[in-house]
């Protein structure tokens, strides 16, 4: 779905989801990125282990 979406589609789900980005000073390597659903610095552990089908 991703793959046939237009940019200006792509870009409008990629600020709904992501919050901040912060870079190195060289400006090329992210040092973290965080999300508009998650208040920590990691993504919540599943409590349900398997594989997604």
């Amino acid at each position: 779905m991703f793959d046939s979406a237009t940019n200006e589609q792509k870009k409008a789900l990629i600020r709904a989801l992501v919050k901040r980005v912060e870079v190195e000073q060289d400006r090329q390597t992210i040092k973290d990125i965080t999300f508009w659903f998650f208040d920590g610095l990691a993504l919540p552990l599943s409590k349900v282990s398997g594989t997604v089908s």
